[in-house]
């Protein structure tokens, strides 16, 4: 709305139905449609094959790689053990990317069986450390449970995979369908807090050219959880308490329907 208005006080510019014709197209609605991303403004539509040298458009090609958190982590999973080939050939294994929470990915058997055994009580550890489901396709705060040291939805998820069962969360927007994919992944517990509140920094790079090397950068936001920071309590009612989502903060203040884009 910020954009339009901008551009609307702006007598150089005028609002145009297609998009085809538009030299500016801003809009949050996306649909993945292969082998192309489209984007749809009004009764209009532009996929990226037909963006023209003079049009600019909002969105990234593949962007959702990024939004996505399973796609996200696979797309840097492979990125290190490409950078890391010649010490695979070496060493028989690609060790873990040390910017990233330890993580596995439910929908796959190799990864449950991995997890399984992190949490087995008697050789893994893991057990007794905290850990956070997620559904990876969710955002704004959505998909996410908590699995605190020892808990009994912890030990819950370990006896699952013991067992062969595919545990699942429900879907963040539905009381009934569970999501067919799912991760978890290690919490990170040396966090910083100010005034008793967990909070993170969101920096924006943008990469335009690596020959010759071009990046944007911006300071982004600070963003602040809801609610007090207590390590030590992972339950549901305290959730908001782990997290730093805008989304979160905006309908707790009744702007549940403004829509972010952190």
């Amino acid at each position: 709305a910020a954009i339009a208005q901008l551009l609307s006080a702006n007598p150089s510019y005028r609002q145009v139905e297609v998009a085809k014709e538009a030299s500016i197209v801003w809009t949050k609605n996306m649909v993945d449609v292969e082998p192309m991303l489209r984007l749809v403004l009004g009764k209009g539509a532009l996929s990226f094959k037909d963006v023209q040298p003079w049009q600019r458009i909002n969105h990234l090609r593949s962007e959702k790689q990024l939004d996505d958190k399973e796609r996200l982590l696979d797309g840097i999973r492979q990125y290190y053990a490409e950078r890391h080939r010649s010490f695979s050939s070496t060493m028989g294994t690609v060790p873990h990317p040390w910017f990233m929470p330890e993580s596995y990915r439910l929908h796959i058997e190799e990864e449950r069986t991995e997890l399984a055994r992190r949490l087995d009580p008697l050789t893994g550890g893991g057990i007794d450390e905290a850990w956070v489901w997620k559904d990876p396709a969710a955002e704004r705060g959505e998909g996410v449970v908590m699995l605190g040291p020892g808990s009994d939805q912890l030990k819950d998820l370990q006896t699952k995979l013991v067992s062969g069962t595919v545990p699942s969360l429900l879907r963040h927007n539905s009381t009934e369908k569970r999501a067919k994919r799912t991760i978890v992944q290690k919490y990170v517990p040396s966090i910083r807090w100010e005034g008793r509140h967990k909070f993170d920094l969101r920096i924006y790079w943008l990469v335009v050219s690596i020959n010759p090397l071009l990046v944007y950068y911006h300071d982004g936001h600070v963003r602040v959880s809801l609610t007090e920071y207590d390590p030590n309590d992972f339950s549901e009612q305290n959730l908001k308490s782990h997290l730093t989502n805008v989304a979160q903060t905006l309908a707790s203040r009744g702007d549940s329907n403004e829509k972010v884009d952190e």
